[in-house]
């Protein structure tokens, strides 16, 4: 337990100080990822590249979680087919997803799957910008878009 000894400030402005360091001090360096995304199971709800509507997003949803460990974002992502664990380095706006230093549990996949699962694979590539209202994460980048929503949980 911290103990401090705070004394108000008397102005406007000295009250806004001193809310943003008591707000730096409760909540700790966070990155924007772990306030916001971390621990949150997301399931895509629809999609879009240059040929318009990814519609088998339907039947075979792309799942995201991203969560904080040893002191870096990690995502999990769920294509189609197999699973993608990754280092990412996480903005207030953007996902870098580091391909580099990614576990890819790789399984054989027919066709249509195999291709749904690349599209992931190609997406997730390139630097996605996303949002974020705490009901709708949308990432997009120069492949595609998705959107999520929080995954119901049994």
């Amino acid at each position: 337990m911290i103990m401090l000894n705070l004394v108000m400030p008397r102005s406007r402005l000295g009250v806004l100080v001193f809310m943003a360091v008591v707000t730096t001090m409760l909540t700790g360096c966070q990155s924007p990822a772990e306030r916001t995304l971390n621990d949150i199971q997301f399931e895509a709800r629809s999609g879009h590249d240059s040929t318009g509507e990814l519609t088998w997003i339907a039947d075979h949803p792309v799942r995201w979680r991203m969560e904080l460990r040893n002191g870096e974002d990690t995502v999990m992502i769920g294509p189609p087919c197999g699973a993608i664990q990754a280092q990412a380095d996480v903005t207030s706006t953007e996902i870098r997803v580091d391909m580099n230093r990614a576990a890819i549990a790789a399984i054989a996949c027919e066709e249509p799957v195999a291709s749904m699962d690349r599209w992931v694979h190609t997406f997730i590539g390139e630097p996605i910008t996303y949002t974020w209202d705490e009901d709708v994460l949308t990432m997009t980048n120069n492949n595609g878009s998705l959107t999520f929503r929080r995954a119901e949980t049994t």
